[in-house]
């Protein structure tokens, strides 16, 4: 299944609803920081991270770390997602210069 463009565009998943068991490629990564470039879309990651998550999986195969549950993925790159989305976009959006961004990141 393709819930939008993540770590790289066209991302996709596999979805096991009998076993609830999701493939989720680079969507999710655990046990590290994500993986975040030029190409990707972290705005649409985190709207496909959020679709995943509705799905209600027992168990995910990540792109990178270990086999986890939903809560773990919520935990390392749902939540990192959402941070980024909430305060570098609004850091962007209010042009504010690296200093003053660099104080949002040490506070957080």
């Amino acid at each position: 299944m393709w819930l939008g463009d993540a770590h790289f565009p066209g991302d996709a998943v596999v979805w096991l609803p009998e076993q609830q068991i999701l493939f989720s490629g680079d969507l999710v990564y655990v046990d590290r920081m994500l993986g975040i470039h030029s190409w990707s879309n972290v705005l649409s990651w985190q709207k496909a991270f959020h679709k995943m998550e509705a799905l209600h999986p027992k168990a995910i195969v990540p792109g990178h770390g270990q086999v986890c549950s939903l809560e773990k993925a919520q935990k390392e790159t749902g939540a990192y997602l959402d941070w980024l989305v909430k305060n570098v976009g609004k850091a962007l959006e209010e042009w504010q210069d690296l200093e003053s961004y660099s104080q949002i990141w040490c506070t957080a």
